[in-house]
């Protein structure tokens, strides 16, 4: 990594779409907790994505959660 003497005048953004399957029972009731998320670390309660602390994971999805919820029928 290089070394920055006299500061850094920007930054280049990067970006990647990740996806995540969410469960859906016979009824059709999607699962959406952070709970069924791969991006879920369970030993620190946190988002990897966000880095958001999760209280209730088993019953729903972060506040900043970025994941956008495509459509399906069952």
């Amino acid at each position: 990594m290089s070394d920055y003497p006299e500061g850094v005048p920007g930054y280049i953004v990067g970006r990647c779409e990740v996806v995540n399957y969410f469960p859906i029972n016979k009824r059709g009731d999607v699962d959406l907790c952070c709970e069924h998320c791969r991006f879920y670390v369970m030993r620190s309660r946190r988002c990897f994505l966000t880095d958001e602390l999760q209280h209730y994971p088993d019953r729903d999805r972060g506040m900043n959660c970025p994941l956008e919820l495509e459509q399906t029928s069952v």
